[in-house]
């Protein structure tokens, strides 16, 4: 664990620092610095500082820096650097916000010099309690503000840390965290062993990555011959975030998925062949903006300009190039990209340390003498074994789900297990070649969303045909399971583009008419609040058995993200979204909620004393 925690420091000499302290390091750690900023640090001071720092050695640093520092907006950013070994998290807000915001274990805690003009001083004890929970065995806290604080707050200050287990070291004003009562044990992460992910879609594929970039041996079985059988072998899809009048924290959760991908994409796949960052135009069918009002508000704060980087109104000269009518309500996302997912999965899976096994469909699960964990096939034949099990097999993990909670004596539903309810949500979309459309003048030069999607002049190549592609759709079955084409679907997907892109509908029309407008389908999964499940199974008996699935329509936004956030969790690392937004993922939200229906049934269901005879 090398995870640092920097609160109330404008100066980046601590993050300096830590980059220089790290960046020739080589082993399968990854390794964090949370810097909390009030303000997103200035791009040109903050060359300076590195320019001066480390004259042409600084460069690097620069070159990597450069492409992440666009949207930083308040909130979390999470800005890999060194081939993603180092992780930048840039907390922009307020350093209470910052530190409860904060997860993992974190081996150095600096409260910088800013911290004693806060305008309100938090209660010596909370304050004591947060940093301690944080903390593990051997972490240090140095306070470069000490002096500054006022005598009767230090004091009672050091009262309340020497409470909670950290003891004042000979360096002034630096503690070390040694509380007798904690075992060192129950505070560390998993250290890299064997691992089994179920599902080679985006999903199991970017948890098997995540885990074999932190040293794990991963053993990858789909039910498919080849990876990304599934719903993720989509030809085209697109990643754009999601966006919300509120800005809720599904948005945010969106951003920071899109950024994550965004990264990714760039570092494992070829531009302009298997993706492409260009920026995607989204039609507001209904004629209502969906973009934060606080983004567009004459008034806006200066922090929330670069919020524009996300998204924002379209031009009049956007619609148009767009080919979209006059006066049509578009927002504009200049980071959105589209990405043909099965490269992505292949190239994730290439990764050192990870072994792909078709043709091995997972029935069940269960524990061998040694305590690890199995994979069996349908004959009881065990297919893999190892120390965790990740399920990402989409819609199948539910019936896995369903024998664990048997095998445990669990009560489950017909269609939920552990208050986890997976539904199958089938999508099909339509494609052709372009050099078949005679008015490809009417397509747009860049992809629209709204209601559905369409995108053209992507390179792609079946066979021995190459070209460049259309694709338009999807349709959303909710509750059905045929992964099929179907032939009556396609009128729905065209009767979709007429509404999204009326142009681009009429020039496809004789390509649906005439049988020239392919057709694919894929069933992926998703639960009731609409977002993915991520981490362990928290259930006695099942430890080692964890989630990475119900990524419904937004696998391309989010998986890198929950790969990362399951990979974080394993280790005990900071996660790459702070404590609330992680929350919502996990799969402690929907136990909570079957606990509490439980409790809720069995007060229902008791015959009241005076009832009883």
């Amino acid at each position: 664990m090398s995870h640092t925690l920097c609160l109330s420091a404008r100066n980046p000499g601590l993050f300096l620092d830590w980059w220089e302290a790290h960046r020739e390091r080589r082993d399968a750690a990854v390794h964090h610095f949370i810097w909390q900023v009030d303000q997103a640090p200035d791009w040109e001071t903050l060359v300076q500082a590195i320019t001066e720092r480390f004259d042409t050695e600084g460069e690097r640093l620069i070159r990597q820096l450069q492409p992440h520092w666009w949207g930083l907006i308040p909130g979390w950013h999470r800005l890999a650097l060194e081939d993603e070994r180092l992780i930048l998290q840039l907390a922009i807000a307020p350093a209470s916000d910052a530190l409860s915001g904060a997860t993992g274990g974190i081996r150095r805690i600096h409260l910088g010099s800013d911290f004693a003009r806060t305008a309100e001083l938090p209660d010596p004890g909370h304050l004591a309690s947060a940093l301690s929970g944080l903390s593990r065995h051997g972490s240090q806290l140095h306070c470069d503000c000490s002096q500054a604080l006022p005598e009767v707050w230090s004091a009672a200050w050091a009262h309340a840390m020497r409470s909670k287990g950290w003891i004042a070291l000979d360096e002034p004003h630096s503690y070390l965290y040694d509380p007798h009562w904690i075992s060192k044990e129950s505070q560390s992460g998993l250290s890299p062993s064997t691992a089994v992910v179920i599902g080679s879609g985006l999903s199991g594929a970017a948890s098997a990555w995540s885990l074999a970039r932190r040293g794990w041996q991963v053993t990858v079985l789909d039910a498919g011959p080849a990876p990304a059988a599934g719903a993720s072998g989509l030809p085209v899809g697109l990643v754009v975030p999601h966006t919300s009048a509120d800005d809720t924290r599904i948005s945010q959760v969106s951003r920071a998925g899109v950024r994550c991908m965004l990264h990714r994409a760039d570092a494992l796949l070829e531009h302009g062949q298997q993706w492409s960052g260009g920026g995607v135009l989204e039609h507001c069918v209904d004629g209502e903006s969906k973009l934060a009002r606080a983004w567009t508000a004459a008034d806006r704060p200066k922090a929330l300009q670069p919020a524009s980087e996300w998204a924002h109104p379209a031009s009049p000269a956007e619609v148009a190039e767009a080919k979209l009518p006059e006066g049509t309500t578009a927002i504009r996302h200049p980071c959105a990209a589209w990405i043909k997912p099965p490269a992505l999965v292949h190239a994730l899976l290439r990764q050192p340390g990870i072994h792909f096994q078709g043709n091995s469909r997972v029935v069940s699960l269960k524990r061998s003498d040694a305590g690890r964990w199995q994979a069996l096939d349908d004959s009881g034949a065990v297919l893999a074994e190892a120390d965790i099990v990740v399920m990402a097999a989409a819609f199948q993990s539910s019936a896995l789900l369903q024998r664990l909670a048997s095998a445990t004596g669990q009560s489950s539903a017909s269609d939920s297990s552990f208050g986890i309810a997976f539904k199958p949500l089938r999508g099909q979309i339509a494609w052709g070649w372009q050099d078949e459309v005679i008015d490809q003048a009417a397509l747009p030069p860049r992809p629209v969303n709204g209601k559905g999607s369409m995108a053209a002049h992507i390179p792609y190549a079946i066979g021995a045909r190459e070209g460049y592609m259309w694709i338009t759709g999807s349709t959303f079955n909710r509750g059905d399971t045929d992964p099929g084409p179907r032939e009556k679907d396609m009128s729905e997907i065209l009767a979709k583009l007429q509404i999204l892109h009326p142009k681009a509908a009429a020039a496809l029309a004789p390509a649906f008419a005439e049988g020239r407008a392919h057709a694919w389908a894929g069933v992926r999964t998703t639960l009731p609040d609409r977002l993915p499940v991520v981490g362990p199974l928290a259930v006695a008996g099942l430890e080692g058995i964890y989630l990475c699935s119900g990524m419904g329509a937004r696998g391309l936004a989010l998986a890198m993200l929950c790969g990362e956030q399951l990979a974080a969790q394993v280790h005990d690392e900071p996660w790459p979204v702070e404590r609330k937004l992680g929350q919502m993922l996990s799969a402690g939200r929907w136990l909570a909620r079957s606990a509490a229906e439980n409790i809720r049934s069995a007060l229902s269901n008791r015959t009241h004393p005076l009832h009883a005879r």
